[in-house]
Formats: C-alpha cells, sequence, structure tokens
C-alpha cells in the first residue's frame, strides 16, 4: 500500500479499506419478474372482475396470450404499450392511440364501487416486467 501512495495511486489519509460481500441474488431477484409469479396476482386481485365482463380473459390458458396484445414485449418498452398508457392515462409512443374519453379506473378515484385500484408499486412491477421482456415464466418454476 506504501508504494501505491509513493506513487499516487491512493489518496493520502486512506489507510484500510473494507468491502462488504455483494449479494448478486437479491439483482437477480429484483430483475426477475415473471407473468406466472408476479402479474397474474395484480391481475387476479385488480383486473379480473371487470375485465372479464367485456370479454377480455385474464384468467385461464390464454390470459397470458391476451395480455401481451397490449403489451410491446418485443421491444421491451413499456412506453410503447397500451397497456400502460391505459393505465396511466397518457399518450406514450403506443403504435395504437388511446381509445375512450374516460380514464381507465386506475387513474380514477372510485367510491364504494368495490373496483380495487392498482397500486404505485404494482403499476411498477407491470412496467419493469415489460420494460424486462414479458417473460412467461412457468407457475412450477421454484427457481423464479
Amino acid at each position: 500500500m506504501q508504494s501505491l501512495q509513493h506513487h499516487g495511486l491512493i489518496p493520502l489519509g486512506i489507510t484500510k479499506c473494507t468491502l462488504k460481500p455483494l449479494n448478486w441474488n437479491a439483482a437477480v431477484t429484483l430483475t426477475r419478474l415473471t407473468y406466472e409469479k408476479d402479474i397474474r396476482p395484480i391481475l387476479k386481485d385488480k383486473c379480473v372482475s371487470c375485465h372479464s365482463m367485456g370479454k377480455l380473459d385474464l384468467t385461464g390458458e390464454h390470459a397470458f396470450t391476451n395480455l401481451l396484445a397490449f403489451v410491446n414485449y418485443r421491444e421491451a418498452l413499456s412506453s410503447r404499450s397500451y397497456l400502460i398508457e391505459k393505465l396511466t392515462g397518457k399518450e406514450l409512443h403506443a403504435p395504437r392511440k388511446l381509445q375512450g374519453d374516460i380514464p381507465h379506473p386506475s387513474k380514477m378515484l372510485i367510491e364504494n364501487q368495490g373496483e380495487k385500484q392498482l397500486t404505485g408499486d404494482e403499476l411498477l412491477t407491470l412496467i419493469r416486467w415489460i420494460d424486462l421482456g414479458a417473460q412467461r415464466g412457468m407457475s412450477s418454476d421454484k427457481n423464479l
């Protein structure tokens, strides 16, 4: 260490440095979002009750495929996702324009009507899932 100080590579006054070991598994967990593990529970809790009446199946085997129609998963860009435009009520860069003059209920304050609004964390989870490639994952995969 003295030789490094002598050459000016270590700032004077630093005599000892200890680094904590990194937990790489924590970083992987933060970036590993899947439809089965992270998105399906949100849909079941917040979306199915209203959207099933509109003939959008978000419950069965075809739910993942049906949802992908509103998601830009090939480019992995939530800013080009019609779903995110609809949920945020903002025109972003999705190829199809927002439709309807009423904002999505997730953006409206609904009182005493039984609808459950998405939380900010749930919306961010949807955005991150799209930005990470909208992976399906398998519900039986214990590594997810």
